[in-house]
């Protein structure tokens, strides 16, 4: 079924030495492939939250907002 492919795990050029594309360039070549959505989880960073919401939805396509966090237990446990 065509279209029904969606990236859930996705670094834009806001995941320090992680990423390359921007969000705009994701948003498209989602789109482009059909893509009924995309996430973007960057590495602990939302600064290109906004951005990526916009390009989806000029693309015609569903942003999906995440993030990727390391979170460790205190020492003291």
């Amino acid at each position: 079924m065509a279209g029904m492919f969606v990236h859930l795990h996705v670094h834009s050029c806001y995941s320090f030495l992680d990423g390359l594309a921007s969000p705009e360039a994701l948003a498209q070549e989602a789109a482009r492939h059909g893509m009924p959505a995309l996430a973007l989880t960057d590495i602990h960073s939302l600064t290109g939250a906004i951005e990526f919401w916009d390009a989806c939805r000029s693309a015609g396509i569903q942003p999906l907002s995440g993030l990727e966090l390391n979170v460790s237990a205190p020492a003291s446990l």
